[in-house]
């Protein structure tokens, strides 16, 4: 199979603004498939072309607006069953995992417009600043969400420019995922 037949597209966002970021339409965030109950506005650009999503290739970790993060963080909070440690390298939700060979995490989904659904595993946002301990890898941010390059390790990642559109598909480089 080649990798272009394998590629799920979501179109990529014109602004009035600039022509820096890559913007893209988030239609849902699904933790452990279950869709957040957020206000759809938190998912989109204003028509100052503030807000939104982009995806950025140069930024390491995801970041989330005041209010989606809220959301987020809550349901991975509710969802995780180690015990909490305490925040470590400026993560706020961490688990001791001391004991457990191979943690499981929940999973998040983004839901793009067009029906790509980006479903990343659990090591490219549960990071491991300290022995027998994970964190959640997302930050609170001021503006626009982030998708941070880790969300996209072991993912081909296309920005088509010329048919305005980004395409991401799986890279099936670990024997992990």
């Amino acid at each position: 199979m080649k990798l272009a037949e394998v590629l799920r597209f979501t179109p990529l966002l014109q602004t009035a603004n600039e022509d820096t970021f890559y913007h893209l339409k988030v239609e849902a965030i699904k933790v452990n498939e279950r869709a957040l109950h957020i206000k759809p506005s938190l998912l989109r650009m204003d028509s100052f072309g503030n807000g939104g999503f982009i995806i950025d290739s140069g930024t390491t970790l995801t970041f989330f607006t005041k209010p989606l993060f809220r959301a987020v963080y809550m349901e991975f909070k509710h969802n995780v069953v180690y015990p909490r440690a305490p925040p470590t390298a400026g993560l706020r939700l961490c688990y001791n995992v001391s004991g457990v060979s191979k943690p499981r995490f929940p999973r998040i989904a983004i839901v793009f417009a067009g029906g790509a659904v980006f479903r990343p595993p659990p090591r490219n946002y549960f990071l491991s600043p300290l022995n027998d301990v994970r964190c959640l890898g997302f930050l609170s941010n001021e503006g626009a969400s982030v998708l941070g390059n880790l969300m996209q390790q072991n993912y081909y990642v296309e920005y088509d420019r010329h048919e305005n559109r980004l395409g991401f598909a799986k890279a099936h480089c670990s024997a992990n995922d």
